[in-house]
């Protein structure tokens, strides 16, 4: 692991002076480009084609400035945000209080190591491209199909009725999903990469 989950308070601040405030789905997002991913257009396939019941329990898996996990805490009982970016951690947090939002917090994870009990279904926009990260940034962009593989395996476990996950072609070949039915909400070619899938993985009973 390349990062502690603590940070101290003038680390904070001088993120905080570094901070954008964007305006996405009817929310005010801050965060630090610098230190936590912007959202782009993968963010905006979760946004678009995600949804949930309302009592639904759901984790935000890799939550970032939280934009995902806030837009469905509208509409749900309860969302846990969970980050290896303790910066991530920070904003997500912070971004629940700017826009009132009391039924969503975040928590420092790497994938499941801090994370408890189960829920009704897991979002997770994984860092997919192969690579090892060599700052806090880069973990949100590099990871690869181990990665994935490895989240799957204990969200197997942790997940009552379904993930939703964005994945390259290529990596499905090589991922096991017997436990699931598959169904893809949406795909998109994004920048110079290959194609891109987002899937729910609905858990078979």
């Amino acid at each position: 692991m390349l990062f502690t989950m603590e940070l101290h308070c003038n680390e904070l601040l001088k993120s905080l002076r570094n901070a954008i405030i964007r305006r996405i789905d009817n929310l005010v997002i801050l965060l630090d480009t610098s230190k936590v991913y912007n959202p782009e257009e993968d963010t905006y396939l979760f946004l678009d084609h995600v949804e949930v019941e309302e009592e639904s329990r759901v984790l935000d898996m890799g939550t970032g400035c939280g934009i995902i996990g806030l837009k469905l805490a509208r509409t749900c009982r309860e969302v846990v945000g969970a980050d290896i970016n303790p910066y991530a951690v920070f904003y997500a947090n912070l971004n629940a209080l700017v826009n009132g939002i009391r039924n969503f917090h975040a928590v420092w994870s790497n994938l499941f190591s801090n994370i408890e009990g189960c829920f009704d279904y897991i979002v997770f926009n994984p860092p997919y491209l192969e690579g090892l990260a060599t700052d806090i940034l880069e973990e949100s962009w590099y990871g690869g199909w181990r990665l994935v593989a490895s989240f799957l395996r204990e969200a197997q476990r942790r997940v009552r009725r379904g993930i939703f996950i964005l994945v390259t072609e290529d990596m499905l070949p090589k991922l096991e999903l017997n436990a699931f039915r598959i169904e893809v909400l949406a795909e998109k070619s994004m920048w110079f990469f290959e194609k891109t899938l987002l899937l729910k993985l609905e858990k078979k009973t």
